[in-house]
């Protein structure tokens, strides 16, 4: 093992000192994602519901706007 150069500490890569995490921060870690991935999932789903909607819509229009169209002629 090389001896430190003078002048310079060395310094540990982990701190054994670290105070622990706490169950509430280590709770968060591990429920945030969970939280969010389900929160897209659920404006996923609304957008789809909303697609399905307006193309339902747009097709009645283009229903009606044919119809009138017909009877116009």
């Amino acid at each position: 093992m090389l001896a430190p150069r003078a002048g310079m500490q060395h310094v540990p890569t982990h701190d054994f000192h670290a105070p622990p995490i706490s169950r509430t921060v280590q709770y968060k870690k591990v429920t945030k994602p969970l939280l969010e991935r389900k929160r897209r999932a659920r404006i996923n789903k609304c957008l789809d519901e909303l697609k399905d909607l307006m193309v339902g819509a747009l097709e009645e229009l283009m229903l009606k706007l044919r119809k009138l169209v017909y009877l116009e002629s």
